[in-house]
């Protein structure tokens, strides 16, 4: 497995280094770079998107590894075993098909 970069971060800082360079253009070029600062800024936008796509991708990670984590199994079986000692002629319905 390879070593890969956290995209959250990746996404950060790109879009902050992206908001630098559009700051010096507007200061240095004025109306010159306009086509270069809107160029970046539809880049920043679609770093955005990106960046709102991995943190909820890792939300739902987080959402998944809880699952994964607590054991169900117990559950069911309690479960079940307490519906048969309150109710069993549910069963019986079933065995008589």
């Amino acid at each position: 497995m390879a070593v890969v970069k956290d995209q959250v971060m990746l996404f950060q800082e790109r879009i902050s280094h992206n908001k630098q360079i559009i700051a010096q253009l507007q200061e240095t070029a004025g109306s010159s770079g306009s086509s270069q600062i809107s160029a970046l800024r539809e880049i920043n936008h679609q770093y955005e998107i990106k960046l709102q796509h991995e943190k909820m991708k890792l939300e739902d990670q987080h959402i998944e590894n809880a699952r994964r984590r607590h054991n169900f199994v117990p559950l069911a079986v309690t479960l079940l075993q307490e519906l048969a000692i309150r109710d069993i002629s549910w069963l019986d319905k079933i065995n008589e098909r």
